[in-house]
């Protein structure tokens, strides 16, 4: 079982995309919650349905913001191109049971790739990390729950069943 709790989490300020790295870290107070990443102003994503690749981050914050979603966003320092991205992503359909998960082209690009779960990549990442933004977020939240790969193939199962 692995967690991650943050060091400080600015709460519900101004966000802007421009030139930054995010990690999004949808539904944070769920287990497992979703990831999803962005530079710039092109967010990507992998799902079981299928995946987003270049939409628009300003775009994907305000749906997020409008179903008040919880969500985190970490600001990273790390050396990222949008082609690197757009390549990364290319590998992939979707998430699968067993072969990949919506943190597996994240890790990768990021030179993680033995990050099995997003703690793990918060914890190696530890230097990169900017600032941390929360939105929507229960009042007592501070970081990650306890959760194991276990739960994240479990949800990808429940999330592939209901696709069919």
């Amino acid at each position: 079982m692995a967690s991650y709790q943050f060091s400080s989490i600015l709460r519900e300020q101004e966000i802007f995309f421009e030139d930054k790295l995010f990690l999004w870290i949808w539904h944070a107070d769920k287990i497992p919650p979703h990831v999803g990443t962005s530079l710039d102003l092109a967010y990507f994503s992998l799902k079981v349905s299928g995946k987003d690749e270049g939409l628009s981050s300003v775009k994907t914050f305000a749906l997020a913001d409008s179903k008040k979603i919880p969500l985190v966003l970490v600001e990273l320092d790390f050396p990222l191109t949008i082609n690197a991205l757009h390549s990364e992503y290319a590998k992939y359909k979707n998430a699968k049971v067993g072969t990949s998960t919506c943190l597996t082209p994240i890790s990768n690009v990021m030179d993680r790739p033995n990050a099995s779960q997003l703690s793990d990549l918060l914890q190696r990442c530890e230097d990169n990390i900017v600032q941390v933004y929360g939105f929507n977020l229960p009042e007592d939240y501070t970081g990650l729950k306890d959760y194991a790969v276990c739960d994240i193939q479990h949800r990808l199962q429940l999330l592939t069943d209901a696709e069919r």
